[in-house]
């Protein structure tokens, strides 16, 4: 609603309260529901997202893909991109962008973000720009107990 009236305090402040509370937005049904691409993609692009790994947040973004995947298809390599890959555990990657839906083989720009992960992984300094963008800790602020269901999430 703040967006679309161009209430940017009110805008920011919220962002900033999802971000500090990502693990329960995450694991609630509006997320999968209602949350859109463009929101999705400026609340992962945040430094102050709060959650106990990348890994986590990258199996977040997933499980909404996946939630409407016919119509998020369009928009998964944005939001894929905002997730800090290089941070994100190398096998839960390779499981998800490359041998677990033909879906997400046919996107190049999901390709780009699986070699590119790859290469970092295997090759570290053959890609800087990658390591400062995708490598970039988020901050540091406690989280709160998380649902174990993204934990387990393919």
């Amino acid at each position: 609603m703040a967006d679309r009236h161009g209430l940017r305090d009110l805008q920011e402040a919220a962002e900033k309260r999802m971000a500090s509370t990502y693990v329960d937005v995450c694991g609630s049904e509006e997320f999968l529901f209602s949350v859109g691409a463009d929101q999705l993609f400026s609340l992962l692009s945040r430094d102050d997202l709060s959650a106990p790994s990348e890994t986590f947040v990258f199996r977040s973004v997933m499980q909404w893909i996946k939630h409407k995947k016919e119509e998020r298809m369009a928009v998964a390599a944005k939001v894929i991109g905002a997730v800090r890959l290089g941070l994100v555990d190398i096998m839960v990657v390779i499981e998800e962008l490359a041998m677990d839906t033909e879906e997400m083989e046919r996107v190049p720009e999901i390709h780009k973000h699986l070699d590119e992960v790859l290469i970092y992984n295997f090759m570290p300094s053959r890609n800087p720009k990658f390591a400062v963008e995708k490598t970039k800790a988020r901050g540091t602020s406690p989280v709160r107990g998380f649902r174990s269901s993204l934990r387990s999430t393919n």
